[in-house]
Formats: C-alpha cells, sequence, structure tokens
C-alpha cells in the first residue's frame, strides 16, 4: 500500500528525467545506445554518476522506443 511507504519525489532531487526516443525497426539498437551514450557525456548537465540508463522501452507500428 502507498500509504505504508516512504514517498520520494525525485523531480524536488533533480538527478533523473526520463526521455523516449522513437527509432525506425532498420536501425540497430546497440548502434543507436552508443550514440546516445556519447552525446549524453557532451551535455554538462548530464550527471555522470548515478550512469544513464539507456533501454528499450517498447515496440509500436512504427518504431522501437527507447528510454533513456
Amino acid at each position: 500500500m502507498v500509504t505504508e511507504s516512504i514517498i520520494t519525489n525525485y523531480s524536488l532531487i533533480g538527478t533523473r528525467r526520463e526521455v523516449l526516443i522513437p527509432i525506425p525497426y532498420s536501425e540497430r539498437f546497440p548502434r543507436v545506445k552508443k550514440l546516445i551514450n556519447e552525446v549524453l557525456f557532451e551535455i554538462p548537465d548530464v550527471l555522470e554518476d548515478p550512469k544513464s540508463v539507456i533501454e528499450i522501452d517498447n515496440y509500436d507500428t512504427h518504431s522501437v522506443m527507447i528510454a533513456v
């Protein structure tokens, strides 16, 4: 039950945001993951610790949704 647990408002902490990125089915996930990692290190506000997570979120009719 939610009321029995501690609720943490992560938006106040400011350490994580989730972004969904669609990629076509013809694209390879390992290649996209590598490119996203490279770009993340160039953005000054992206924290190196904890490390960003890049994974497949879901599949739709036209693309694969990547969660960063």
